[in-house]
């Protein structure tokens, strides 16, 4: 049995050829890229979102430490404020 392949066989063998190949390219190439850059877009939202909490708590944070600080700021009375004469020190 070692006859000539006719026209349409290579032609059918061909567009088989290419088809296997394509086939194989995106089972075993695009899919997994896919997979992992849905899985990466995953990590960044979670990411994000985790970033936008810590942000949220520094804010509160930064706000506790104001209102600290001025708690614990000596108050001055204002006359006193508003009476410093040039030659006076602070």
């Amino acid at each position: 049995m070692n006859r000539e392949l006719t026209r349409r066989e290579t032609v059918l063998l061909l567009i088989l050829v290419v088809l296997v190949i394509f086939l194989g390219y995106f089972k075993l190439i695009f899919e997994p890229i896919q997979d992992q850059v849905a899985q990466y877009q995953d990590t960044t939202s979670q990411e994000q979102s985790e970033l936008e909490q810590d942000l949220i708590l520094l804010t509160r944070k930064q706000e506790m430490q104001r209102k600290i600080e001025e708690v614990r700021a000596p108050s001055i009375p204002a006359e006193l404020r508003l009476c410093r004469t040039p030659f006076s020190q602070g």
